[in-house]
């Protein structure tokens, strides 16, 4: 296993060599400029007395400060607690407190502070209130070379997810399970100084982070870091990366099939450039569509898959690039051992589906809750995962869905990917989600949900029929809801706690698809699909900057999907002036009246 004395030996060494470290459309930092930022952040956390296991909390949309931050952590044995990026201070001291954060590091207006947690006089030593802008500070500290002996049962990481599914869970990782996590990928996708990474995946999870300036740094490749992702910056993205001759794309399904699908309209030739002339793509967080996968290998470059497992740093089974068989399986475990379990805790053979289990030295330690640590719960030094999944023959692994999505309908096992698999074949269908989703029919009933995004309008009935003809009758949804887009969390993946507000307060309205009733319901519903956000922290009169979550990206989205639900146009000056749910619902029933 490395060691932080040999990353930092690392980082050192590419530092004399002035490669490029980060690359936006703005800003552009050396290796040099990140080592010098590095050692004056070790002389900050000396001063504050910030020491070994001490957890300084992260939420900082900065990419240079996320990643000067974490790597001052890893090289002086302090524990990073990253999070959703938080823009108000009550907020963002309520949880450090919470998970006895002794710093945090935030943005305020554009500009990125360290708070003093702790509520001590320490932050007087600098300025008479609690924060302190990060740039100020550096400037009087003094360079000073981080000297932390790696311990390999040390916290380097605790990792909150998303939180939209329930409260939120961090994840802790050892230094064993990071070091180990990195060495793997270096070996298995041959990283090297010189080569160029894109990746603008969000720096609250592991995907954008880990598989971004963690990697980055640990090979010394630049990184490039490019906008948010969407249809409107594509052509920014094709000349960043052109520019900075970008060898790796790495992002999420999601991004991808809207990248296939922006991209198809040139026929077949692409006006993406960049993305051809790519050594690799690598999707990873969610398992890519197998269509989305063969479009993007016949269109642009051979593709790897990372399944996404936050518990084992970033993943654990992989395809490699240009590797695929079937396109259907995530592909074989690497740096862990794995086994699928069945009810009565037995080892299943090759064909049988059960629980996913895993066991290695890139496990993590547990979860950070708000009643406290949970600390891993093994089976004999094995860990169960929430995933169904079935090994193949060929020893690659296809992975089924989630345990606690499955039903037991009729005696027949359900699974919604399965329904998915079969309505993703159908043409004119861009993707879709189906989950369980309960009744109220005089009894508390769980029933089949399908949301569906499509090209063009289809027919419910047409979509059943095509099911019926693949599919046993308890595995056809009840309800086929369309969508003009799924909703995305953090993480990368369908938001499933969105889909259920829409569906729930779809029924409870009992409005049915293309009917305009109760245009307040109906916006604060779109808000909470194209935005992401749990409706019931949407309000009318809640304004677009003080809102986590809404930013100018949902914002062009969410009027182009209240545009689409009630056919009207908005202006480009409407939409940039309307900063309100409440006065979207102003403009839309103006327009009806027109």
């Amino acid at each position: 296993m490395i060691n932080s004395k040999a990353l930092y030996a690392q980082l050192d060494k590419y530092a004399k060599l002035k490669n490029p470290f980060l690359v936006t459309h703005t800003q552009q930092y050396s290796y040099q400029d990140l080592l010098s930022h590095v050692q004056l952040m070790c002389d900050v956390f000396a001063r504050l007395n910030v020491q070994e296991q001490d957890r300084v909390g992260l939420w900082t949309e900065s990419p240079f400060w996320h990643a000067v931050t974490s790597w001052t952590g890893i090289l002086t044995g302090v524990s990073i607690v990253v999070v959703p990026a938080m823009k108000s201070t009550p907020a963002t001291t309520q949880f450090a407190e919470q998970y006895k954060c002794k710093i945090c590091v935030y943005d305020v207006e554009g500009e990125t502070y360290f708070e003093d947690c702790t509520r001590s006089k320490l932050s007087r030593f600098f300025f008479n209130e609690k924060k302190f802008a990060i740039t100020q500070l550096l400037r009087t500290a003094q360079p000073k070379t981080p000297s932390y002996e790696t311990v390999a049962s040390d916290t380097a990481f605790v990792v909150f997810s998303s939180g939209t599914t329930g409260k939120q869970k961090g994840i802790r990782w050892s230094y064993k399970a990071l070091l180990t996590h990195i060495e793997t990928n270096i070996n298995l996708f041959k990283y090297q100084p010189g080569m160029a990474l894109c990746n603008g995946l969000s720096l609250e999870h592991s995907d954008g982070f880990f598989n971004g300036y963690m990697m980055c740094v640990a090979t010394g490749m630049t990184w490039i870091r490019p906008d948010k992702f969407s249809f409107g910056n594509l052509p920014k993205w094709n000349q960043l990366m052109l520019n900075n001759q970008a060898d790796i794309l790495v992002g999420v399904p999601s991004m991808f099939e809207m990248m296939v699908y922006a991209d198809s309209t040139n026929g077949s030739v692409s006006a993406l450039d960049a993305f051809i002339n790519l050594k690799y793509i690598l999707s990873t967080a969610d398992k890519i569509k197998p269509s989305t996968w063969r479009a993007l290998e016949q269109r642009y470059a051979k593709v790897g898959n990372i399944f996404g497992l936050s518990e084992t740093v970033n993943g654990g089974i992989y395809t490699l690039p240009g590797e695929a068989d079937d396109y259907e399986t995530a592909g074989i475990p690497v740096d862990l051992e794995v086994k699928i379990i069945g009810e009565q805790d037995e080892t299943l053979s090759a064909g049988q589906e059960g629980i996913l289990s895993l066991r290695g030295d890139s496990l993590f330690d547990g979860y950070e809750t708000e009643d406290g640590f949970e600390p891993i719960d093994l089976h004999d030094g094995w860990f169960y995962t929430n995933d169904i999944a079935i090994q193949q023959p060929n020893g690659r692994y296809r992975i089924l869905g989630r345990a606690g999505e499955a039903r037991n309908i009729g005696g027949l096992l359900v699974h919604p990917n399965e329904v998915d698999a079969c309505i993703q074949t159908m043409p004119n269908i861009k993707t879709s989600k189906t989950l369980f989703v309960m009744q109220e029919t005089g009894i508390n009933e769980e029933q089949l949900v399908s949301f569906v995004v499509a090209t063009v309008e289809c027919p419910v009935e047409d979509i059943k029929q095509s099911l019926s003809q693949r599919l046993e009758s308890q595995k056809i949804p009840r309800d086929i809801i369309f969508l003009e887009n799924l909703p995305i969390s953090v993480a990368g993946k369908v938001d499933k706690f969105a889909l259920l507000q829409e569906y729930s307060l779809r029924k409870r309205k009992n409005t049915d698809v293309g009917k305009q009733k109760n245009i307040e319901a109906q916006i604060l519903s779109l808000a909470a699909s194209t935005l992401g956000i749990p409706i019931d922290q949407l309000s009318l009169d809640k304004v677009q900057a003080d809102t986590i979550g809404w930013d100018s990206f949902g914002h062009i989205n969410m009027a182009l999907a209240i545009e689409s639900h009630f056919g009207i146009k908005f202006t480009f000056d409407e939409v940039t002036q309307m900063q309100t749910l409440g006065e979207f619902v102003t403009n839309v029933m103006q327009k009806q009246k027109e």
